[in-house]
């Protein structure tokens, strides 16, 4: 591959236009979250308007819910392909004509269709590339800025709530879907602003690590010009791919020194070769007027590396926290550690769908930790979205008015992004042990949710809405940090990808299963027992993780040394049957 076709390295700001796009990521999160987490105002008035039943009528909500937490996979694909702008704009456009529509819907079918659908896929089209662009445009800063994106989601939670209700109030719920769908256009506006970084000028590239093959150094062509004579040095470089984690940092890549200086000929590809006969190329070099083909003006500029390159893109806490970062001398190179390029040449012609084929044929070599915290993570969201849903009914059950009804998700909402802020504070302190917090949160809100059928004054409610939010604050919040944790940087991006989608699976089926149950039972009480059962086993399921996980890495060790030591061996062994 030429030189000038390989990607170059855009160096995130930490800053400039990083807090634009901080920004609009947070506004992104206020409309996304806000719609998903708030819906629940809408389920007394679809069944009073549809005459269908609580299990029913809450497929509306699971639906919607599911969809675009399920769709993530495609949307990696696509926003790799296309960009984070055209993809979150894309969504932002299709959502707010499947909103739209959904206003026009005859049955609870059609409502299904349009609004769960629909709807749900234009969010989660959304929804990604808000989390992405922030990890583009912050490596030193990242944990403040994502932490201010994060906080969108309380907030659009505690915004939307008690919006919807006034809209059902004045306008109903058709009039409300049509004026929500006006809303969710404000996501082209915000999307716009995911511009991709530039590469930067050459001598500000971090390196990134080539491996060349051994036959990548070709002969020198002197070609004679009318004025004078020039160099020309092609070579051929190899990417890097499939190493081995535990061999990764053993390993040395090698490139071209043409400027003796320890600077390979490819700005941002690093050299940590002494080769001697390379270093005769560049004394060679150096008595020469020199002009790289990549650096002259009427060659192609090369590509940017894209987000999703990036091993640790979607990690949200301290970058400190990270082995790769207390192992690399300086953040150039603990860059340079994070950025995996593709090894297929025609990688950007693949189809969206061989992407994700590509990904799933890498399952099976996860972790069993991966396959025990997947499993909680789909209990979890079997009761997760309950509160959201049957929280106003409920309310509305204890003659509540419906502003105060609609008001506990908006406390929810509150309660969850003041302690986002602090759960991203602690899990950046040395002393806090991110499994413990997260199983402790899962059993708290667990316990606490099963409790809500006793609740049956106003105050006793708002407590609950509080716990809850704080609770749910910190799985989100430490959700990534646990997959690095069990999993390795390195696994990050397909391990989020697929536990995205379990989560969006159960939630599916969730608040239905819940509506039958309140069905059945006539009143409430069934569905936060089922909800809160869900929760307290996921919190249970993770007890045993850190222990697992250690376990798992002490038996690589020992197998990595074993390894080590029948390949000492092997030449005694083959000395000893060739005297034979």
């Amino acid at each position: 591959m030429p030189s000038h076709d390989l990607p170059a390295m855009s160096v995130a700001p930490d800053g400039g236009w990083g807090w634009v796009v901080t920004f609009s990521s947070f506004m992104i999160s206020v409309l996304v979250d806000g719609i998903c987490l708030s819906v629940g105002v809408f389920l007394n008035d679809l069944i009073i308007e549809f005459g269908g039943t609580n299990s029913e009528t809450s497929w509306v909500m699971s639906v919607l819910n599911g969809s675009y937490l399920v769709v993530g996979p495609v949307v990696s694909s696509c926003a790799n392909k296309f960009g984070c702008r055209a993809t979150t704009i894309a969504g932002a456009v299709f959502c707010a004509i499947a909103i739209f529509c959904s206003g026009y819907s005859n049955s609870l079918a059609v409502l299904i269709v349009s609004f769960g659908i629909f709807g749900g896929i234009g969010l989660g089209f959304m929804y990604l590339p808000a989390i992405v662009m922030v990890g583009y445009y912050f490596d030193k800063r990242r944990a403040l800025a994502t932490g201010i994106a994060v906080c969108g989601s309380g907030i659009g939670n505690f915004v939307f709530a008690p919006i919807a209700e006034l809209l059902l109030k004045e306008y109903g719920w058709r009039g409300s879907m049509m004026i929500t769908s006006a809303l969710m256009l404000n996501g082209i506006i915000f999307g716009s602003f995911y511009r991709p970084l530039k590469p930067p000028k050459n001598k500000d590239l971090p390196s990134i690590p080539y491996q060349a093959t051994d036959n990548e150094v070709k002969e020198p062509i002197i070609r004679p010009d009318d004025k004078h004579k020039q160099l020309n040095l092609r070579m051929k470089f190899k990417r890097i791919h499939d190493i081995e984690q535990e061999n990764y940092h053993a390993r040395r890549h090698r490139s071209l020194d043409i400027t003796g200086t320890g600077r390979t000929f490819l700005p941002g590809v690093l050299n940590v070769s002494n080769n001697k006969e390379q270093s005769n190329i560049a004394r060679m070099a150096a008595s020469h007027d020199i002009l790289p083909t990549h650096l002259n003006s009427k060659t192609p500029v090369r590509p940017t590396v894209s987000p999703f390159y990036r091993k640790d893109v979607l990690y949200s806490g301290s970058l400190l926290r990270l082995s790769e970062k207390m192992e690399s001398p300086n953040m150039d190179e603990f860059i340079s550690s994070m950025v995996v390029i593709p090894s297929d040449e025609d990688d950007n012609k693949k189809s969206c769908m061989e992407k994700i084929g590509k990904a799933f044929k890498k399952y099976k070599d996860l972790k069993p930790t991966f396959f025990l915290y997947s499993f909680a993570c789909f209990l979890l969201m079997l009761g997760f979205f309950i509160p959201y849903t049957y929280l106003p009914s409920v309310g509305l059950r204890l003659n509540f008015s419906r502003n105060q009804s609609a008001l506990l998700l908006s406390i929810i909402g509150i309660s969850n992004t003041v302690f986002r802020i602090i759960i991203g504070w602690v899990s950046d302190q040395k002393w806090s042990n991110c499994f413990i917090i997260n199983y402790t949160s899962l059993l708290v809100s667990g316990i606490a949710t099963a409790f809500v059928p006793v609740f049956t004054n106003y105050p006793l409610l708002v407590s609950y809405c509080v716990v809850y939010g704080i609770c749910i604050a910190a799985f989100i919040s430490l959700r990534s940090i646990i997959m690095v944790e069990l999993l390795g940087v390195e696994n990050l991006t397909l391990a989020f990808g697929l536990i995205i989608m379990a989560q969006g699976i159960s939630s599916f089926f969730g608040s239905p299963i819940a509506g039958w149950l309140s069905d059945m039972t006539g009143n409430f009480d069934a569905a936060f027992y089922m909800g809160g059962a869900a929760l307290a086993v996921s919190g249970i399921i993770c007890v045993p993780l850190e222990r697992v996980s250690k376990w798992e890495r002490k038996r690589e060790a020992l197998k990595s040394k074993t390894i080590v030591e029948v390949k000492e061996l092997q030449p005694m062994i083959n000395n000893s049957l060739n005297m034979q």
